[in-house]
C-alpha cells in the first residue's frame, strides 16, 4: 500500500518521512509503500538501542520501551510498537482530525512519550477535551519514530525544516552518510554532532555547509527559508523546552550569494569581526570561536544591518567591494537601486572634493557626525569647499536629496552615513596610505573648525 505519507507541515512529521525518502532512495513521500517503511525497522531498532543513540532517546521519547529501565528486551519492544503503528495506517483519505496530516483519523492518543513536545497526559487541561494526549494518526506517529536519524546535537536537539524539502534532503544525505560511517565502524556515537552548542552558530553552520557540499548555482532563483526547532523533551525541567530560529530566505540567498562569491574569503572576515570575544579567544581556531555570540549572524536573524562590520574604522578601508555591499542593501535591506547609486555618486563627488582640496578633516567629520543636523552640515561645507574648488555642478539635486539621500529625514540618515563613509574608504583608502605624512601634518596644523548648525 503506498500513498500513505505526505508533507504535513509538522517539523517532526516531516523529518521522519525525509529520513525514509533518503534511506529509501525515493523522491517524494507518496510513493512510499508500508511493506518498504517495514523493511526499515530492524535498522531502525538495531540503532536505537546501541548506547549512544539510546541515551539520546531519554530527550526524544521519555519512558518508552526505549528507555524504561524495567524493559529489559528494548529492540523487540520497540518493533512491536512500530509494527502496531505501522498495521493501524491506512491510505491519506481528504479529511481527518488527525493534528499533522488532517487527512486521517487518530485511533488513539499520542503523548510526549511517542511524539515529542505533546506535554504530558498529567496535565490533561492543557489537552482538547480533557483527554491526555495528542490527535495523531498512526502514519504520523510513525513517520516520528524515524525523526532522530536526521536530528542534530546542540547542547539540545536540533529539528531542522526548510520550505524548500530539497534542502532538507540535502540534510539528510548528510546525516544518512554520517551514520553509514558509524555502522561501518561500528562506532556509534548518537545523532550527528559536531560540537556545537549555539543554535544561531549551528544554523548558520548547517545552511554554509548545505549550501558549499551542494554547490547550486541557481539557490538565488528558489526561495528557501529554514527553521530550527532547539528543543529537549527530556522528563526533567525545563519540561518541553522549545527554542525556534528562523532564517527567511532573503539571508539564505544572501549567504549562498557571499559564499559563492569571489569574495568569501572577505565575507570570512565580516563573520569573524561579529564575535564577541575575549583576549584569550584565538581566531585563528574554529574550535575556540565557534560558539561564541556573533553579532552579524545575531542582527542577520533580528533583521538589522551588518553595515558596520563591512569597514575596518582603524584602517579607514573595507573589507569587500561596493558590488558585494550592493547586493546586501539590495536583497537583504530592500534598498531602491535607485537610492544606491545616488549614494554613490555623491560619495564619489565627495572624495574628488577631498582628494582636490586635501582636506582629511571633511573625512572626519563625515565619520563622527552624531545626528542628522551634524551630518547635513558637514554637507553643506562641502558643497562650499566644491564651489571654491571650481566645480560647477552641484552635489546634489534638492530631488536627490529628498528622495534618496533621507527620503525619511533623520530616520534614515545614519545608514545614508555609513554608506558613504563605506564609499569614501574604497575610493580614497590607498590616496590616505600614500599621502598619511602629509595628512598628520596638516591636521596638526590645522586649526579647528567651528560648525555652525544649519
Amino acid at each position: 500500500m503506498n500513498n500513505i505519507f505526505t508533507y504535513t507541515g509538522n517539523p517532526f512529521v516531516d523529518a521522519g518521512i525525509t529520513a525514509m525518502l533518503v534511506w529509501l532512495d525515493k523522491e517524494n513521500p507518496e510513493e512510499i509503500e508500508d511493506y518498504e517503511v517495514k523493511n526499515l525497522f530492524n535498522e531502525l531498532t538495531d540503532l536505537y538501542v546501541q548506547k549512544s543513540w539510546n541515551m539520546m532517546m531519554y530527550s526524544v521519547f521519555p519512558n518508552s520501551k526505549l528507555t524504561n529501565p524495567s524493559v529489559k528486551d528494548k529492540k523487540g519492544e520497540y518493533d512491536k510498537l512500530l509494527n502496531e503503528l505501522l498495521s493501524e495506517v491506512v491510505a491519506l483519505d481528504s479529511h481527518g482530525n488527525c493534528i499533522a496530516c488532517g487527512k486521517r483519523d487518530s485511533k488513539r492518543y499520542f503523548t510526549k512519550t511517542q511524539v515529542p513536545l505533546t506535554g504530558t497526559s498529567d496535565f490533561i487541561n492543557f489537552f482538547s477535551y480533557g483527554n491526555g494526549g495528542a490527535d495523531y494518526c498512526s502514519a504520523c506517529a510513525l513517520a516520528i519514530q524515524f525523526s532522530p536519524l536526521v536530528f542534530y546535537k546542540c547542547g539540545n536537539l536540533v529539528c531542522l525544516q526548510s520550505n524548500n524539502k530539497e534542502v532538507e534532503k540535502i540534510y539528510a544525505k548528510k546525516c544518512k552518510s554520517f551514520i553509514d560511517v558509524q555502522k561501518a565502524t561500528k562506532e556509534y556515537t548518537g545523532c550527528n554532532d559536531e560540537g556545537y552548542t549555539n543554535p544561531v552558530n549551528a544554523l548558520f553552520h548547517l545552511v554554509t555547509d548545505i549550501i558549499l557540499t551542494y554547490d547550486r548555482r541557481e539557490w538565488h532563483r528558489e526561495n528557501t527559508g529554514v527553521r530550527l526547532y532547539h528543543f529537549t523533551n527530556f522528563n526533567q525541567p525545563p519540561l518541553d523546552n522549545l527554542s525556534i530560529y528562523d532564517m527567511p530566505d532573503e539571508i539564505f540567498k544572501f549567504l549562498a550569494y557571499a559564499l559563492q562569491h569571489e569574495e568569501r574569503d572577505n565575507w570570512k572576515k565580516v563573520i569573524k569581526r561579529g564575535y564577541f570575544t575575549t583576549k584569550k579567544a584565538n581566531l585563528d581556531d574554529e574550535e575556540e570561536y565557534k560558539n561564541l555570540r556573533n553579532d552579524v549572524y545575531e542582527r542577520l536573524l533580528r533583521g538589522q544591518s551588518i553595515l558596520k562590520y563591512f569597514v575596518d574604522t582603524n584602517q579607514r578601508r573595507t573589507l569587500v567591494k561596493w558590488s558585494f555591499l550592493e547586493y546586501y542593501m539590495k536583497e537583504v535591506r530592500k534598498m531602491e537601486a535607485k537610492r544606491l547609486d545616488t549614494i554613490k555618486k555623491v560619495a564619489d563627488d565627495i572624495a574628488q572634493v577631498i582628494k582636490t582640496k586635501g582636506n582629511i578633516k571633511r573625512l572626519a567629520q563625515l565619520e563622527t557626525a552624531k545626528n542628522y543636523g551634524e551630518f547635513r552640515n558637514v554637507l553643506r561645507l562641502i558643497i562650499k569647499d566644491r564651489i571654491n574648488a571650481g566645480f560647477e555642478k552641484p552635489l546634489f539635486s534638492i530631488d536627490e536629496y529628498e528622495k534618496y539621500l533621507f527620503p525619511e529625514g533623520n530616520l534614515s540618515w545614519k545608514e545614508t552615513q555609513d554608506l558613504i563613509v563605506f564609499r569614501l574608504y574604497e575610493q580614497l583608502h590607498d590616496w590616505l596610505v600614500n599621502n598619511d605624512k602629509e595628512i598628520k601634518e596638516d591636521l596638526v596644523e590645522d586649526e579647528e573648525e567651528d560648525i555652525e548648525l544649519i
